[in-house]
This record gives structure tokens, sequence and C-alpha cells, in this order.
């Protein structure tokens, strides 16, 4: 049996592997240096997102916390505000009821002002035409 050719590329693999693996190696470093320093580069700035995120969160928080402190205290000032007009509003409607009767007893006493005493009508029988408490002529 003949031997195949290829000895000669099993020679070169067995006499130079390590040389070989220090050529990849060599070639293949800088390559590796730079996809490592791009997936720190990554993981850095995927923290630096991360912890900015949480500061924020925690910050949006805050000022949620003090916004609904001023919301609960301008509903409780708008609810006094509420009570404070509906008892206004009451307090007209009393003042408005008494101008009312006022505004009637004074057309009432104006009637009275302009009624003329002499066209008034036939007194009742049993007085006289002057007037109840007058001497009757004799």
């Amino acid at each position: 049996m003949a031997q195949p050719e290829y000895p000669k590329a099993v020679e070169n693999l067995e006499a130079g592997p390590s040389e070989h693996r220090e050529e990849t190696i060599t070639r293949l470093e800088p390559a590796q240096r730079e996809e490592r320093g791009r997936g720190r580069f990554v993981v850095a700035t995927l923290v630096f997102l991360t912890l900015l995120l949480a500061a924020l969160l925690i910050r949006a928080n805050s000022q949620i916390g003090s916004l609904e402190g001023a919301l609960a205290d301008l509903q409780g000032q708008l609810e006094r505000s509420r009570a404070t007009v509906a008892a206004h509003q009451a307090h007209l409607g009393e003042i408005r009821g008494e101008v009312d009767t006022l505004m009637g007893q004074l057309g009432a006493l104006d009637r009275l002002v302009d009624h003329d005493p002499a066209t008034r009508p036939s007194a009742p029988a049993g007085e006289s035409a002057a007037g109840p408490g007058s001497e009757a002529p004799q």
C-alpha cells in the first residue's frame, strides 16, 4: 500500500502547532481586545443608563408624592370654599326674602299714602260719614 501524500501536511501540523497557535493568538488578540473593549463599553453604558433611569424614577416618585400632598391640600381648600359659598348663598337667599317682604310692605305703605281719604268708600251702616267717634249733629 502506498501512503497518501498528506504526511507533509501532517508534518507541518506536527512540526509547528505552537507556532501556528502563536500566530493565531497574535492576530486575534487585537480583535479580541477590541471586542472585549466594546463589550465592556456596552456593559458600562447599560449600567450607567440603568442607574440614570433609577435616579429619574426616584426623583419622579418624590415629585409625585409632593404633588399628591399639594393636591390633597387644594382639595381640602376647595371643599372649605364650597361650604363657605353655600353658606353665603343661603344668607343671600334669606336677605332676598326679607327684601321681598319689605318691598311688599313699602308697596302697601305707598298705596296708603297715595290713597285719597275723600274718595273713601261709603261707611258701613251705623257709622256716620264723619267717621267713628265723631258726634252726630243735633
